[in-house]
């Protein structure tokens, strides 16, 4: 959490909107993410994903990122 937050990001709708619309050089991947230039010209995510990984990153950060289970070392 202190690095989202020492990032100015400490909601999930924060990181939903850093993911959508992308945040200096990393791009956004949310299928209306404008303006051109910010966003990937790769696959876009539907807005359901963006939130399902937003909520994922919270609640990773709050419990210290632990282990997932498959992770390989």
């Amino acid at each position: 959490m202190k690095d989202l937050e020492r990032n100015g990001v400490a909601t999930e709708e924060e990181i939903y909107n850093i993911t959508y619309y992308g945040k200096g050089r990393m791009p956004g991947y949310g299928e209306q993410c404008t303006p051109r230039g910010q966003c990937t010209f790769g696959p876009r995510l539907p807005e359901e994903d963006i939130k399902m990984l937003a909520a994922f990153v919270k609640s990773q950060a709050e419990n210290g990122w632990p282990k997932i289970d498959g992770d390989v070392e």
